[in-house]
């Protein structure tokens, strides 16, 4: 073999590439994707404990009636998000009413309908949390053409910390993820793998910030 080692950036449907690098014996690291089933190097994002500290938080401000805008439910991320929001509100002892969770697929535009569907309902959420900041910001855009104040009638939780989040016309509530970190320990776990001083699997599990 002339490679010595492989990142891949995620898994999105590449899930029989992982399978043969594996079996080649193939040094690999799968980054932004914990993968608990197979014997392979992962370093990610605690999505999951992210999300339930989201829910606490709002929970904290005095929320009951809070629903989501999940991303794409094709990928980890997405599901993990949602699996957090769905804990925290079951721990909580809150109702995840059957129109709390809408879905989006992390863009901007997908939260439009969502968002509209969920802050004219008879019974509407005093807060979303929106599993990425377009979609957050989205929201309150959409909150506001309503004629909703945000936060004083609706609070809106975002996630990824992204720039958007600073120009937006709220200031929005945010996860911040170490990405970086992220990169740089995938990197070092891969070359440690290559020259042998650590054996598969290492796995690493990163811990975010709610700003």
């Amino acid at each position: 073999s002339t490679v010595d080692g492989l990142l891949f950036a995620d898994i999105d449907g590449n899930e029989d590439q992982l399978d043969w690098v594996m079996a080649q014996k193939i040094p690999c690291v799968v980054v932004n994707h914990y993968i608990q089933e197979l014997p392979v190097s992962c370093v990610a994002i605690d999505n999951r404990t992210a999300a339930q500290e989201v829910v606490n938080y709002l929970v904290k401000l005095g929320h009951r009636e809070i629903a989501t805008i999940t991303g794409h439910l094709r990928t980890p991320v997405g599901i993990e998000r949602l699996d957090g929001y769905l804990k925290a509100m079951k721990t909580k002892g809150l109702a995840v009413k059957p129109h709390y969770v809408q879905h989006g697929d992390y863009a901007g535009p997908s939260a439009r309908a969502p968002a509209k569907g969920l802050l004219t309902h008879a019974d509407r959420p005093t807060a979303i949390f929106a599993a990425s900041d377009e979609m957050a910001v989205t929201t309150i855009e959409v909150a506001l053409e309503l004629g909703l104040r945000v936060p004083e009638e609706l609070s809106v939780v975002g996630f990824d910390d992204s720039p958007i989040a600073t120009f937006a016309k709220v200031p929005l509530t945010t996860v911040s993820q170490p990405l970086g970190r992220v990169g740089e320990l995938s990197v070092e776990v891969l070359n440690d793998l290559v020259l042998g001083k650590r054996r598969q699997p290492v796995k690493k599990l990163l811990s975010t910030k709610l700003i």
